[in-house]
């Protein structure tokens, strides 16, 4: 019934069980149903990039469908960062504020997963997390006033 580095377990039928040898660096959980373990992954988007001035929506493929998303984006050469957290319909944000190009100022956001402020908001770029599929999910971006042109570069950690 085993191979050497699986996990046994009792399934929902109280049979005897068992999950194969995961690789380096999984977690183990409990599936959807909470009635079987299984490996947890994570997926590592090291860069991706979205235009400062469009809106629109970028599609972030992964190799499963994320529970959560861990979401660090600036725009090179601003002061314009943001780090944000997505869970199905939960988005938040903790981003400079800061107006004028006066960096340090940090404010949250329970709306948006990115937020990204030039002149204290007036210029802004925003997104939120979504339609999440088998295969990854949706950031749509949102732009107000006219931020200047640039590059947003996103560096996201999903987890299963």
């Amino acid at each position: 019934l085993t191979t050497q580095g699986d996990t046994l377990y009792a399934s929902a039928a109280n049979v005897l069980a068992r999950l194969g040898i995961g690789t380096a660096n999984q977690a183990l959980f409990t599936n959807a149903g909470a009635t079987a373990p299984e490996w947890g992954s994570t997926s590592h988007i090291q860069y991706t990039s979205h235009s400062v001035t469009a809106g629109g929506t970028l599609a972030v493929t992964t190799p499963f469908k994320p529970a959560s998303n861990i979401i660090l984006a600036s725009v090179g050469g601003t002061y314009m960062l943001s780090i944000g957290m997505a869970a199905e319909s939960k988005n938040y944000s903790v981003f400079n504020y800061s107006g004028g190009g006066t960096p340090g100022q940090w404010s949250v956001n329970s709306s948006n997963c990115i937020e990204l402020y030039e002149d204290g908001g007036s210029k802004r770029v925003s997104a939120t997390a979504g339609s999440y599929t088998d295969s990854g999910f949706t950031l749509t971006f949102t732009v107000t006033g006219s931020p200047t042109a640039g590059t947003i570069n996103l560096f996201i950690l999903s987890i299963r």
